[in-house]
């Protein structure tokens, strides 16, 4: 697995993607999907940040990986201009 250089993960905002198969799910799922991560948005500001420490090279890390809260550097915030950007490339 490649990783990325520090350089590029400077241009990468810190993000969550998330993949829902609308043909598996109902309306109902589909309602409580949207008010499940609305209550996440809400409470954005008590969730704390994580980062990886153990896992990096490991297939499907996001089971596997060992992560612990950490304060990002306003270096890592992700500024207005890359969220536009983001949004313009998601919809293509």
């Amino acid at each position: 697995m490649i990783l990325k250089s520090p350089e590029q993960q400077k241009e990468v905002c810190n993000v969550v993607r998330l993949a829902i198969n609308r043909s598996q799910f109902s309306k109902q799922h589909m309602d409580y999907i949207i008010a499940a991560l609305t209550q996440l948005y809400k409470d954005r500001d008590t969730i704390p940040n994580l980062k990886i420490t153990f896992g990096h090279t490991l297939p499907m890390r996001h089971f596997h990986a060992w992560a612990e809260p950490y304060a990002p550097t306003k270096e890592e915030m992700c500024d207005e201009e890359k969220l536009q950007i983001l949004g313009k490339i998601n919809k293509i």
